[in-house]
């Protein structure tokens, strides 16, 4: 029999009081009492050691349970580093790669400023043959502009003179050719004083005369070309002659040419516009 087979058998109420029966000494008894007073207190004292052998060995386990997690951590940095490493060894790699061409890009770039510099030298001096050039060139060509505004000025002299003249046969045709146009189309029998000054007004043609309606007063203004701005100019003309001469007054504009919004304004403002070439119609 174990130990605690022969305690769990003594503790047994029964076997102790056989025992007390068997004996019958005060002195046993008394120590058999003592005995399972004992026997209590160890048991509680083993239960306190059960329950805290039971803590220690929750506390173990979570304790293991957190090494075990430690360990995975530490795994993982352990991987993380070795991938770190890895990753810098590689940015070394290309870091020295790049060193290496930007030292041949820089022994390029040096030579490239050399050869620039020789273009720039060769430029300026190029730059100082085209100077000298151009400073000749541009004495010749004062030289020759003065020649030119000389004839320019000589040929401005011949086309005014010519100017005077066309001028001078349009008034002939004026005088010569516009009462008979204004009999045949107006019924207006005129004679007319080329040129007559009114005033401050200068006019190609004027003259009193009588029409189917009575008397009428001819205004006429002779032009070689007749664009929109002659015949504004025109009309206003005629407007201000109106102003100091009474009666019915009416203007008529003779052109060698005759632009065709020329004619649309001249019919907007009630201006009679005839060509020199519709004057012997």
């Amino acid at each position: 029999m174990t130990s605690d087979e022969f305690l769990s058998h003594a503790r047994n109420p029964a076997v102790l009081g056989e025992l007390k029966q068997l004996l019958g000494l005060p002195e046993i008894v008394e120590a058999l009492h003592e005995v399972e007073e004992t026997l209590c207190r160890m048991d509680h004292r083993i239960d306190l050691l059960s329950e805290a052998i039971f803590r220690l060995t929750e506390a173990q386990a979570r304790t293991d349970q957190k090494v075990e997690r430690l360990t995975v951590k530490v795994e993982e940095l352990t991987e993380a580093q070795v991938r770190t490493e890895a990753t810098l060894e590689r940015f070394m790699e290309k870091t020295e790669r790049f060193i290496e061409k930007t030292e041949r890009f820089m022994v390029k770039t040096d030579r490239s400023i050399a050869e620039l510099q020789a273009g720039q030298a060769r430029t300026e001096a190029t730059l100082d043959r085209f100077m000298i050039k151009t400073e000749a060139t541009h004495e010749r060509f004062e030289k020759n502009f003065v020649a030119i505004e000389k004839n320019f000025v000589a040929i401005r002299k011949e086309l005014g003179a010519l100017s005077e003249t066309a001028g001078l046969d349009v008034e002939e045709i004026v005088s010569a050719e516009l009462p008979e146009w204004l009999r045949r189309h107006y019924e207006i029998t005129v004679e007319l004083q080329c040129p007559f000054f009114l005033g401050d007004e200068e006019l190609d043609g004027f003259g009193e005369g009588l029409g189917p309606n009575g008397t009428v007063t001819i205004l006429a203004e002779a032009k070689n070309r007749v664009r929109t701005r002659e015949v504004e100019a025109f009309c206003s003309k005629a407007e201000r002659v109106r102003a100091v001469v009474p009666g019915t007054v009416f203007p008529v504009l003779i052109a060698r040419a005759l632009y065709p919004d020329a004619k649309k304004r001249a019919d907007e403002l009630g201006l009679t516009v005839v060509s020199t070439s519709a004057l012997r119609r």
